[in-house]
């Protein structure tokens, strides 16, 4: 399946988060920093709201003329500790400054000080950022890059082909103007866009798939009973062979494992069905323990 994921920065302002997520859509990324003293003014709102998809990505827009690790400690020392389904990554493209004046972007090396400083700091190996052209200008040369970076968001604004350059999960294929242009529920107007329009990118694969670029959610059920207790009741959505569906669940405290008790079906996921993100659904069905074998949080 293709699940959209949309971009946005301080250029977007105020985004309404229950809109985009009600649209049915699963994951969304927002700029947090750019060089060394720079944090996106929405930043703190937009991670907010963020909340509840199952991919959300925070953004370092690189400066080639600073030191990477410096970068990278700014963009460290904002983010902070990264919650599940959290994924930091590196914008790497060329710029223009308040005068107009071309500013190149990052190169390989450049990038791959910057990947360096975060995995160390924050656990986690970043998704790296870039065009089809700048690839082969800047970053084509560089083997260690795959490496270094967890995946590749790669920009090419059309409707056909999908990029192929190996390692490329995320491609922005539009930017709210041209590509393949879509709806983007709560994004509001801009001076450069209309409402409902901004960058945006697709994912080819399973919700499952998406998790994984996420970091990956508890596998088997298994959640932390310590922020889960016992008898929660807690919803969820659990995945399965069978397809999705939302389960009230609880943790045996034997075992630490999700016992799934009986089988609900709540708005938010009729919306999902009703998106196209999930095919097969059916309220009545009355799954067993076993049945499942992975489980997110509903939003």
């Amino acid at each position: 399946m293709t699940l959209r994921i949309a971009d946005v920065s301080d250029f977007q302002e105020t985004v309404d988060w229950a809109a985009y997520k009600a649209s049915g859509r699963l994951g969304a990324i927002c700029k947090a920093t750019e060089g060394t003293n720079f944090t996106a003014a929405t930043f703190r709102q937009n991670r907010t709201g963020m909340e509840g998809l199952i991919f959300r990505g925070l953004y370092h827009f690189g400066r080639q003329a600073n030191d990477p690790a410096a970068d990278a400690r700014h963009f460290c020392d904002v983010v902070g500790t990264l919650s599940p389904g959290e994924v930091p990554v590196l914008d790497a493209e060329h710029t223009a400054d308040r005068q107009g004046n071309f500013v190149i972007g990052p190169d390989a090396a450049w990038c791959l000080g910057w990947a360096s400083t975060v995995t160390k700091r924050l656990g986690v190996a970043p998704g790296l950022y870039f065009s089809e052209s700048y690839f082969s200008d800047r970053l084509g040369s560089d083997d260690r890059l795959s490496s270094a970076f967890r995946f590749f968001w790669v920009a090419a604004f059309r409707k056909r082909p999908r990029p192929t350059i190996p390692g490329t999960q995320l491609w922005q294929s539009t930017n709210g103007l041209i590509g393949n242009v879509s709806v983007v529920a709560g994004v509001p107007a801009t001076s450069a866009l209309p409402a409902e329009r901004c960058d945006d990118s697709e994912f080819e694969g399973s919700l499952m798939d998406l998790a994984d670029l996420a970091g990956g959610p508890a596998r088997g059920g298994e959640l932390n009973p310590n922020t889960h207790k016992e008898d929660d009741g807690m919803r969820l959505i659990g995945v399965g062979k069978r397809g999705i569906f939302l389960v009230s669940a609880s943790i045996d405290p034997a075992t630490g494992k999700v016992v799934a008790r009986q089988v609900d079906s709540p708005d938010r996921v009729v919306e999902l069905v009703k998106s196209g993100v999930v095919a097969d659904f059916n309220p009545k069905d009355n799954l067993s323990d076993g049945s499942f074998d992975q489980f997110f949080t509903v939003v």
